[in-house]
């Protein structure tokens, strides 16, 4: 007997997706094992992790430019790593079940790159490590997602996910914390790269298959060409702080003269730069003229009242000077 109804099955409404997520673990255990082999093997450096690639301008500017990619493994401590790879995780994840693995594994080292470089154009004297360019390159993904209408889920369930990418922004953008322009520099470089490069791959890969099919590559392709060009302008307006990793090995091999010759030559240009005014500080310090290293220490104090290091120095130096108390 008829019943008037359509016996074939429904379709499922929002079946769950089965994915292993193969490039989130990937990368956070890349990020994982970067960290590990910094704490068992510490370069015997001042700056530990520049043997490992850490981003500095003096370096990267002079030819070593593998740096921008290589600190995008390395972090600097337990918290920098792991609130990182929280992040990646969460977002990582949302990531790959919009888009293809290829198109989101490009994404994120595209907007790495990006964050890098930006960051060298800003703080050219400053080392730089971390992946937080990178995940804030996935936060811009996602939300080029949510703009074109690519996130499916409710809002109520995206909810808890929305969280932790808000609680990584505000402890990542906090204004006080040390060199944090250094950070939001590259923060806010990757997330518009990854905006800028999501926008383009739904577009892209919205039209024919050929197309659809080679999205990843083409926006790779172009997003090279930009990164190229804006590195080729940071070498540009920037390679004046070359002089200081040739200060920086002078003075590791004590020959202070040279290192303060090269250092000087920094100062000439950027008489505020925090990383020559450190340095220079040490060679005074090792040549024993503490005044001048007080007054050295005291105005990059004045400059960079938040940095540890600024003040750690000062009260050393001021020790130094300071006349001997009577018995």
């Amino acid at each position: 007997m008829e019943t008037g109804m359509d016996d074939s099955p429904a379709p499922p409404v929002n079946p769950p997706v089965a994915l292993s997520f193969p490039v989130t673990k990937t990368l956070v255990l890349l990020n994982l094992a970067g960290f590990v082999a910094t704490q068992i093997a510490p370069a015997s450096h001042q700056h530990w992790l520049l043997p490992w690639g850490a981003e500095w301008g003096p370096l990267t500017l002079d030819g070593q430019w593998w740096r921008l990619l290589t600190s995008m493994f390395l972090h600097d401590g337990w918290a920098h790593v792991l609130g990182n790879m929280w992040c990646l995780w969460v977002l990582g994840k949302m990531a790959e079940q919009v888009f293809d693995k290829w198109s989101f594994l490009s994404t994120y080292l595209m907007s790495g790159l990006a964050g890098s470089v930006l960051c060298l154009a800003m703080h050219p004297t400053a080392i730089s490590t971390g992946a937080s360019g990178a995940i804030f390159g996935v936060a811009g993904m996602l939300v080029a997602a949510l703009l074109m209408g690519r996130l499916h889920e409710p809002a109520r369930a995206l909810k808890w996910r929305i969280w932790p990418f808000l609680i990584f922004m505000a402890l990542s953008l906090y204004p006080s914390a040390p060199d944090s322009e250094v950070d939001n520099a590259a923060h806010i470089g990757g997330f518009l790269a990854g905006l800028m490069l999501g926008l383009l791959l739904i577009k892209l890969e919205s039209k024919t298959s050929r197309l659809s099919t080679r999205a990843p590559i083409l926006v790779s392709a172009g997003m090279s060409v930009l990164l190229i060009a804006g590195i080729f302008l940071v070498w540009r307006a920037n390679n004046d702080v070359i002089p200081l990793a040739a200060a920086d090995a002078s003075l590791e091999a004590g020959r202070l003269e040279e290192a303060s010759r090269n250092l000087n030559l920094v100062l000439a240009t950027r008489p505020d730069d925090l990383m020559a005014n450190l340095m220079i500080c040490r060679v005074f310090i090792k040549q024993e003229d503490y005044a001048k290293a007080e007054a050295t220490a005291f105005r990059v104090l004045q400059a960079h009242p938040r940095h540890r290091g600024a003040l750690m120095l000062w009260m050393f130096t001021r020790s130094l000077t300071a006349p001997p108390r009577r018995p």
